[in-house]
């Protein structure tokens, strides 16, 4: 058995009892969270391979687990990979694969002044997926963003994040306001979801939004940060877009991030990126070598993390190269090819699976390159992709009956 999770158990469990709005007895009445843990524990058990999508997943999620310990894997992978006898002793492999995106209709803006290399290239990755340096007309969210800056032309620092206690932003704003070299040089752009009244706010959300808010006043940032209370999911693009242009910087200042999707939809139209060293993005950042990674309780280490990458032409042109150029890792058809390798892997650890009824070598080789053809030929734009590469999977793996 092959099991990827989402949003487990043990962790949901962690972080409801920590908000303290809620019993554990409450929390299991609502979620029915314990049967959800039991079967968790169950599919750990069962499984040959665990799919996760970070490092992280594997250490601080999966490592609650009664039926999985980070350390004690690895010494079991490591005797059966010397052939040393585990005693019975069994754990699941764990496989770090990033899940899949789609780059076909990004457009990455044309910045002027470009280094050679990235001027008018078109990044193919290896999947085929093309990624256009462009030229395009101003976004429709422009005047609602630029409204607020007394010199719109400076690099812009783009946080996108809603109002969470998580995302950590009032620590951005303060090592923003207490930077004046990075406040000369940069103006900061907060988009936080959308919002009417504030009074109407969950009270989390509120009390993080007015914090913010003070700490403009008390900084007297007016003039040098945005905070539009509506955009549309459709403007995002263009967001990240007007960013870059600026020769701006994408930051993530969460306490922990379990992933990061938006480092990687912004290493996508070229920005670098200042991250949070906690979770995800250190994957990200060592996938894609587009930025720097920062302590997010410590401001002044934000601060200088971003006034390097706007004051240092060079690096920044660097970094925005190499997330244009490693991009392609974490397209939908890489996802599946490096999927469809930790499936075959299986079967190699299991000399009983090889009978009269499975394909012999020669046929077993053909059948998995097929299956890879298969995964490039379906269009990413296709919403039943994910089911038929799902379909494939199964397929290919599939046990014969004993």
């Amino acid at each position: 058995m092959v099991l990827t999770g989402h949003s487990l158990g043990r962790n949901k469990l962690e972080q409801l009892l920590k908000q303290g709005r809620q019993s554990e007895e409450d929390i299991n009445a609502t979620y029915k969270i314990m049967r959800r843990i039991e079967g968790e524990e169950l599919s750990l058990d069962s499984a040959e391979l665990v799919i996760t999508s970070t490092r992280q997943e594997i250490d601080q999620q999966w490592g609650l687990y009664a039926g999985f310990n980070v350390n004690r894997e690895r010494i079991l992978r490591l005797r059966a990979k010397q052939g040393v006898d585990c005693y019975g002793r069994y754990m699941p492999t764990m496989a770090v694969i990033a899940p899949g995106m789609d780059f076909s209709n990004v457009i990455v803006p044309d910045v002027g002044d470009m280094i050679e290399d990235v001027e008018g290239v078109a990044y193919v990755g290896q999947d085929g997926t093309t990624v256009t340096p462009a030229t395009k007309p101003d976004p429709p969210i422009l005047d609602e963003i630029l409204h607020f800056f007394k010199n719109p032309a400076k690099p812009m620092i783009l946080a996108l994040a809603r109002a969470d206690p998580k995302k950590n932003i009032p620590t951005l704003v303060k090592a923003f306001g207490e930077s004046k070299p990075l406040r000369k040089l940069a103006n900061l752009m907060l988009i936080m979801g959308n919002r009417d009244d504030i009074d109407e706010m969950p009270s989390a959300n509120a009390n993080v939004l007015m914090t913010i808010l003070k700490l403009i006043d008390k900084y007297n940032l007016y003039g040098e940060v945005a905070y539009p209370k509506h955009h549309k999911q459709s403007e995002v693009p263009d967001i990240y877009r007007l960013a870059a242009k600026t020769k701006g910087v994408f930051i993530n200042p969460a306490l922990v991030e379990p992933f990061g999707l938006t480092l990687i939809e912004a290493a996508a139209h070229g920005l670098p990126m200042v991250a949070t060293q906690n979770g995800g993005p250190v994957d990200i950042h060592q996938a894609l070598n587009n930025g720097l990674l920062v302590d997010p309780h410590d401001s002044n280490a934000i601060a200088a993390a971003l006034y390097k990458l706007v004051s240092d032409r060079n690096l920044w042109f660097e970094c925005r190269r190499n997330g244009l150029k490693n991009i392609h890792r974490y397209s939908w058809p890489e996802h599946c090819k490096i999927y469809l390798s930790k499936v075959a892997l299986c079967r190699k650890r299991h000399p009983h699976w090889q009978s009269d009824d499975l394909l012999d070598g020669d046929e077993e080789s053909q059948s998995f390159n097929d299956s890879l053809q298969d995964i490039h030929d379906i269009s990413p734009k296709d919403k039943d992709s994910a089911v038929n590469a799902s379909t494939l999977v199964t397929n290919f793996c599939q046990c014969p009956k004993r």
